[in-house]
């Protein structure tokens, strides 16, 4: 059967080579994420809370170039851990990602985004994609 190019649920997801730091408490929500990117070409690190994810960010910072952060999560929140690596790296691109749009405190800088779950697979690959240049 050949695909019916008219057909607007086709979406071909963008795809990458880049390193992203997914930081994220919830297993299954860190799981397809991490799945998700993979699949589309990102080499993926991944951390299951907000100190965990700053102490990955100075192992590998050499190599991230996007966070994708929870905004609300154990040991550090999404919004401290993105100034804790913009202190030490000002072009750090951050993909906020929460259960509620007023859980990310502060305006938001060139270079990050927001992104309300639940997350669809498509719109997470078109955000860090654009995020990415």
């Amino acid at each position: 059967m050949v695909p019916d190019e008219a057909d607007p649920t086709l979406v071909v997801a963008p795809t990458g080579d880049e390193t992203v730091l997914v930081i994220e408490d919830e297993g299954l929500v860190r799981s397809l994420m991490t799945k998700v990117l993979a699949a589309h070409g990102y080499r993926v690190i991944v951390a299951a809370d907000g100190q965990a994810g700053i102490d990955a960010f100075f192992e590998h910072s050499a190599e991230v170039q996007l966070i994708v952060a929870d905004a609300v999560m154990p040991r550090r929140s999404g919004r401290e851990v993105y100034e804790t690596v913009r202190a030490f790296r000002q072009d750090t691109k951050v993909l906020f990602v929460t259960g509620h749009a007023g859980e990310v405190d502060g305006p938001l800088e060139p270079g990050t985004a927001v992104l309300t779950k639940p997350i669809s697979p498509v719109e997470l690959l078109v955000t860090v994609r654009r995020l990415l240049g």
